[in-house]
């Protein structure tokens, strides 16, 4: 599926703070902390969205099986950083999420990066892949309507 660069369509959104240390030799957020931004905000989501917090004690888990990510734009130290997730499909197994990050400069929001992960369910302590857990699936599509 094609990754909307429309933040209406994302309905979770997290802020993160462009930290001194995420910056590159030309003052530039460095590609690594591109992936952290997105990773955080996949977190939240799951936390946020599909109650994986609540249900910590459980064996379920997830693995990213697959990730990708175009970088579009630069982010700077002082943007403001927005990255906005939504899961864009279910299968029996995984979840695709699809990101975007949007970086706030002189009161303009800038499409800076978007990325697709697929996340695959697994059990902890076989570490094979699993049916997705059907509260799971029910809470995101609830939110995700």
């Amino acid at each position: 599926m094609e990754i909307s660069t429309n933040t209406k369509d994302y309905r979770h959104c997290t802020e993160e703070k462009v930290r001194y240390d995420d910056l590159d030799t030309y003052n530039h957020v460095n590609n690594k902390a591109f992936l952290t931004y997105i990773e955080d905000s996949r977190v939240r989501y799951l936390r946020d969205v599909a109650l994986f917090e609540d249900r910590a004690s459980d064996l379920e888990g997830i693995v990213i099986a697959r990730g990708e990510i175009d970088y579009l734009a630069s982010i700077l130290y002082g943007d403001r950083v927005k990255v906005y997730t939504r899961c864009s499909r279910i299968g029996s197994k995984s979840y695709e999420l699809h990101s975007l990050i949007t970086a706030e400069r002189d009161k303009t929001e800038i499409l800076a990066a978007k990325s697709r992960a697929i996340v695959v369910t697994i059990h902890r302590e076989s570490g094979q892949s699993q049916e997705n857990n059907q509260e799971t699936v029910q809470a995101i599509r609830k939110f995700e309507g």
